[in-house]
């Protein structure tokens, strides 16, 4: 059987303080950010692992930028 942490035991007695629709709420946040630090570690790794993809679209980009065939972004 697996021991929880004293950071796992922590978060459900914050959890356990909360009314019920706001426990709902920090859960769903909670889901959220443990399933982007998942996707970056996998991005991470996946980069770590192959970066020749990435570093071949780089490299297309700044001849792009080079060339004059591109525009800069509007944010």
């Amino acid at each position: 059987m697996k021991t929880i942490s004293a950071d796992t035991t922590t978060a459900i007695a914050i959890l356990e303080d909360l009314p019920e629709n706001r426990r709902r709420s920090v859960v769903n946040k909670l889901r959220e950010i443990a399933f982007a630090e998942t996707e970056d570690e996998k991005w991470e790794k996946l980069l770590t692992e192959h970066p020749e993809p990435m570093l071949q679209m780089a490299e297309e980009a700044l001849k792009e930028r080079q060339a004059g065939r591109t525009k800069p972004l509007e944010l």
